[in-house]
């Protein structure tokens, strides 16, 4: 049993004679004297690519934990418990969670405001 298309027009052709067209078709080339390069690829950290405006703040390591930050007792604190709980001798995590809310301090509309687009 011979396998057959049916395209819209109810024409019925042979997979064979389909074939040939394909081949035909593919061979087909165009007279545009068109030359591809393809683009060098940019980096995704470059501002072209990202968008970003600036380069990211870089954090001081020296700086406390943000949920410690308007501590009291940390303030009036020996230097070495200071630094203990400062974003250098804490899991990355903590540095990153600081360098995320400094970025939306800076853009924030008003200083409850959480909901705002640009922090999306």
């Amino acid at each position: 049993m011979a396998l057959y298309s049916t395209f819209n027009h109810g024409y019925s052709i042979s997979s064979r004679n389909l074939y040939f067209m394909y081949k035909i078709v593919r061979s087909l080339k165009s007279d545009l004297k068109i030359k591809w390069i393809r683009p060098e690829p940019v980096s995704c950290l470059k501002p072209e690519k990202s968008g970003d405006l600036k380069p990211r703040e870089q954090i001081d390591p020296k700086s406390p934990l943000l949920e410690l930050k308007t501590s009291d007792e940390l303030q009036k604190s020996n230097e070495l418990v200071k630094r203990i709980f400062s974003l250098e001798f804490n899991p990355r995590r903590y540095g990153v969670k600081f360098s995320l809310e400094n970025s939306i301090d800076s853009v924030k509309r008003h200083k409850l405001d959480r909901s705002f687009p640009e922090s999306q």
